[in-house]
């Protein structure tokens, strides 16, 4: 797959208060801090395609914020019904499977020991079979995650989460990150949806930047706001990704993801997909907010 063109991303470390106007190139991603910074100073950003207006956030969004919230069946064809408890047997995989088929979600998420029971289970469905790779911290060998990933693929799962390698974009080893992602990558094919993991609670706006745009010129499908192990979904995190983006690369929202204002919220904010292991109960209390909605009306 072909890389896209890297495009220059300026952060408030670009912003020097010294200059009342900074020209940048016509492409360029500004961070949200880098907005602030250059409100904060006085300092006008303008593009090398423009005269002398102002730049602003990039507002490439298939989604937007005052829409009317998705009906139930819209929310829940977004929903990865998830269980990556590492004590899952059998039993709770055949449930979630169930649970998701007869709910219609986009697709279960699980462990890889459990993806040829999943593929058994939710065979000639429209519901998909989604696995883990580098869970939950990223931080293994690339040998290693190819080796899991095409094993996955062997056994039948459409779709993988991977978790990138933190350590290599906080040490400034983006190439070495990209190349994690890449060879992941090359280890599926091209016609397997592929998400990375970024972990974005954990990460400042600039990385958060830095790791999603990678993760797009390297191949991904989506880029995926976390593990949920380590920190939550967060709203500011999927507008932020949905404005560095191009629109045809995904996102999908997981991590603390209980209640269905919090799905809605995500959804409107830009998240394409939402992996949760309380499908249940967001679905549940959509449908309660419905019926009190009716019998107001």
């Amino acid at each position: 797959m072909p890389e896209r063109p890297k495009r220059p991303v300026i952060t408030a470390a670009h912003i020097d208060g010294s200059q009342k106007i900074i020209t940048v190139d016509a492409d360029a991603i500004i961070t949200p801090s880098a907005h602030d910074r250059a409100a904060g100073l006085g300092v006008s950003l303008v593009r090398q395609s423009q005269s002398s207006t102002p730049a602003k956030p990039s507002t490439a969004s298939t989604k937007s914020a005052t829409s009317s919230p998705p009906n139930i069946e819209h929310l829940v064809r977004r929903i990865e019904h998830t269980n990556l408890s590492p004590i899952a047997t059998r039993r709770h995989i055949s449930r979630l499977c169930d649970e998701a088929r007869t709910i219609g979600c986009a697709a279960v998420c699980m462990n890889p020991i459990h993806v040829p029971l999943a593929v058994e289970l939710c065979a000639a469905t429209q519901t998909r079979v989604c696995t883990v790779v580098g869970f939950p911290t990223g931080a293994h060998h690339t040998k290693v995650k190819m080796e899991e990933a095409s094993r996955a693929v062997g056994d039948g799962a459409s779709e993988v989460d991977m978790v990138a390698n933190h350590a290599l974009l906080l040490q400034d080893e983006l190439s070495a990150y990209a190349a994690d992602i890449r060879c992941v990558r090359q280890a599926v094919g091209d016609e397997i949806t592929l998400k990375v993991i970024i972990e974005a609670s954990q990460l400042s706006e600039e990385d958060i930047v830095r790791a999603a745009l990678a993760a797009e010129q390297s191949g991904a499908n989506y880029v995926k706001t976390s593990t949920g192990m380590y920190g939550q979904a967060r709203i500011e995190d999927v507008q932020l990704l949905r404005r560095v983006l191009q629109p045809a690369t995904q996102i999908k929202a997981a991590g603390g993801i209980n209640d269905a204002m919090f799905a809605l919220q995500l959804i409107e904010a830009g998240a394409d997909r939402l992996g949760m292991s309380k499908t249940l109960d967001v679905i549940g209390g959509i449908r309660s907010e419905s019926r009190v909605q009716e019998r107001r009306s």
